[in-house]
């Protein structure tokens, strides 16, 4: 943790994800913190930690030399560390951010990571509020914040019943709930840095379009002309309180035009990193023989592949004959992103694919390495023919206190 420079007193960090959009809170802490903001700010009433000002918001505008850089909400208090701390809101965009922070940077401000500010504002009390608090600050949506919140209530008396029951001898509901807890740990990742979703598929096969409904915005370029998407692109959306990320790819097809392979080799390159790869089929149009099916096989033959969603597309127009029977082939999902037709089941089935179906109903369990590494600990333990019941009692209360 980055202590207080006598020299430079005040520290500054964003202490909200990165987004596109939304709010951002930009930190100040320091003696002079409110001095130091001050003169960035037009606001009616002047900057000062008083008992008041720290239940008021008040609004104001961010002025870089005269220019307004944006209009937000602003408040002042006191912390018992005798620190000054300054909550700057305003709206979230990266660029409006990076300026804010610069400005504050040139004024005088230390521009430090989120974590350093938490021991000034928001003491932890115990080791596992401290993990939770910074993995909030990573937190892209609502639920997922949400969840941790609970998991940060849940566990501290969930290890207190579980290790009375370890040192009384009985290790039946320890083994059970750690089995699960273990098992949890790895889908983690998908609450924290998002669910890669990689589409493939045909030329004009409706992978910008299902972007662009899935994202609620005309985030893809789309046109009838095949070949528009050159190279792929990522798109940020949120399914079911879950961050996504849906890589859009050039149409898959065989072709000597020497762009055109180039961006299919960039296509084929999502695969790997994609967590979740939609190969998407046009029903409506001619199933070629060299299509997206035989160009997908000959990449998963040297990738270690994703889970894959084979997607009938265009659903609202007739199929074409050369599909033959609905129930030939591998299991697919109908979809419409003309009439939205089959649009919330797709999202349902992408988050049954990875086994997050009902993640935000389910019970507090281990959101750090730490944590996991300790219950991984206690139920090895656990494991061995002499039962290791205090052992992994204690696995259990360094997971707790550090």
């Amino acid at each position: 943790m980055t202590t207080m420079h006598p020299n430079n007193p005040c520290q500054a960090a964003c202490l909200t994800p990165s987004t596109p959009g939304g709010i951002a809170v930009i930190q100040v802490v320091g003696i002079n913190a409110a001095s130091l903001v001050a003169p960035l700010v037009e606001t009616r009433r002047p900057l000062a930690p008083t008992p008041a000002a720290a239940e008021r918001l008040q609004f104001c505008r961010v002025i870089d030399h005269r220019e307004v850089v944006d209009e937000g909400l602003v408040a002042v208090r006191s912390v018992p560390t005798g620190q000054c701390v300054v909550d700057l809101n305003v709206h979230g965009g990266p660029r409006v951010v990076q300026r804010v922070l610069l400005m504050l940077k040139n004024a005088g401000a230390h521009i430090v990571e989120p974590n350093d500010l938490s021991a000034h504002t928001w003491p932890a009390a115990s080791p596992l509020e401290r993990e939770g608090l910074l993995l909030l600050q990573q937190a892209a949506t609502r639920p997922v914040a949400t969840w941790l919140i609970r998991a940060m209530n849940q566990l501290p008396a969930k290890i207190e019943a579980l290790t009375h029951n370890l040192l009384a001898g009985d290790g039946r509901q320890a083994q059970s709930w750690l089995r699960s807890a273990c098992e949890w740990f790895p889908k983690m990742r998908y609450l924290l840095e998002g669910i890669r979703v990689t589409m493939l598929g045909a030329p004009n096969a409706g992978k910008s379009t299902l972007i662009n409904h899935l994202t609620r915005r005309d985030a893809a370029i789309t046109h009838p002309m095949p070949g528009t998407t050159r190279d792929w692109t990522e798109h940020h959306a949120v399914v079911d309180g879950l961050p996504f990320s849906f890589v859009d790819t050039a149409g898959l097809r065989q072709t000597r035009d020497p762009l055109e392979q180039e961006a299919i080799r960039r296509a084929q390159q999502q695969i790997s990193p994609a967590d979740v790869v939609l190969l998407l089929i046009d029903r409506s149009a001619p199933l070629p023989p060299d299509g997206p099916l035989e160009l997908f096989a000959e990449t998963q033959m040297n990738a270690q592949a994703p889970p894959v969603l084979t997607i009938w597309s265009k659903s609202d127009l007739p199929a074409h004959p050369s599909h033959g029977s609905a129930d030939a082939g591998p299991p697919a999902l109908s979809i419409s992103a003309a009439t939205g037709a089959g649009l919330e089941r797709l999202g349902c089935r992408i988050i049954e694919t990875l086994r997050l179906a009902g993640w935000q109903e389910s019970p507090g369990y281990p959101f750090t390495i730490r944590q996991a590494t300790c219950c991984r600990q206690a139920l090895s333990a656990l494991a061995d023919t002499t039962p290791g019941l205090a052992e992994a009692a204690q696995c259990l209360q360094t997971l707790a206190k550090g």
